[in-house]
């Protein structure tokens, strides 16, 4: 070691929190790499019904946070037996949008839990 060492590895690491501090998020879509990621898959789902789901506080996300990462319960899985009430195709956002419902004939107000998943790839040409 130098004595030109220290100094050398102190400038590295403030270039190293800089760069890291003026990254953007480069997502394609809104939370795109929390839609498409299968590491919670190995986990044991949890029961719960839509009732329970409309009961949860909703996570609070503005346009600023396209990268959030996940946190409390998005960290683990559920299975949830309900109504398929509509699908949307095709959103903007790469995704396909699920309304599912606890009644098999909830009217088209009524609360309902929107699932997103990743539309598969088009076979469209």
């Amino acid at each position: 070691m130098t004595p030109r060492t220290p100094a050398l590895i102190a400038a590295l690491a403030a270039l190293a929190i800089s760069a890291a501090h003026g990254q953007t998020c480069t997502e394609p879509h809104y939370r795109w790499s929390e839609k498409i990621d299968s590491s919670f898959a190995h986990q044991t789902p949890t029961d719960v019904d839509v009732s329970d789901m409309l009961g949860w506080t909703p996570r609070t996300i503005t346009a600023k946070g396209k990268c959030a990462k996940r946190i409390g319960r998005e960290k683990k899985v559920y299975a949830v037996t309900a109504y398929v009430r509509r699908i949307k195709l095709r959103e903007s956002d790469g995704d396909w949008h699920i309304e599912i419902t606890e009644e098999e004939s909830t009217p088209v107000p009524a609360s309902c839990v929107i699932v997103e998943i990743p539309a598969p790839p088009s076979t469209d040409h």
